[in-house]
């Protein structure tokens, strides 16, 4: 999927990109809570029944995790340039990490809503929940933001990808 994606980039986007910055990899996003939300507005497409019972088993599981959780990510700092998107595309070059919006009727990645020097991201973290796979990604300012993809998504290359670029 992530090269399909990262050929979707290069496509409608690349003119967006430094002279010479090459697309390592990319994951298709959502806001935190976002995935869920789409869900739940599939309608037709989902029987209603098991829509429901998804969204109950999602709800009880973040419930359970609010009550295990010591921090919160911080949403001030770099994170606070994290723009409101209903769906991105998250691109990692080998020189930052890119938010493009999807656009028209078939998500073409569109124009670059933020995007942050590698040396400003601090970490990339991530764990599945239920349908989403939650992205953690720590600043160096010490903020934080927290994203989702879809579990089928395989959001792991991206966060590997970034890794194997901090060299950690």
């Amino acid at each position: 999927m992530s090269k399909m994606l990262v050929k979707r980039v290069m496509r409608h986007a690349s003119d967006q990109l430094d002279a010479g910055e090459h697309v390592v990899e990319v994951a298709k996003v959502f806001p935190h809570g976002g995935v869920a939300a789409h869900a739940k507005g599939l309608g037709g497409n989902v029987p209603q029944i098991a829509a429901g019972a998804l969204l109950e088993k999602i709800q009880r599981k973040k419930q359970s995790r609010k009550t295990q959780e010591v921090a919160a990510p911080d949403p001030s700092g770099d994170a606070s340039r994290w723009p409101p998107l209903p769906l991105g595309y998250l691109t990692l070059t080998d020189r930052r990490l890119v938010l493009f919006d999807a656009k028209g009727m078939n998500d073409k990645p569109g124009t670059v809503q933020v995007a942050f020097d590698l040396d400003r991201i601090d970490g990339m973290s991530g764990e599945t929940t239920g349908l989403a796979y939650e992205f953690v990604i720590s600043f160096a300012d010490g903020s934080a933001i927290t994203i989702e993809t879809g579990r089928g998504a395989k959001p792991k290359p991206l966060i590997e990808a970034f890794e194997r670029s901090k060299g950690t």
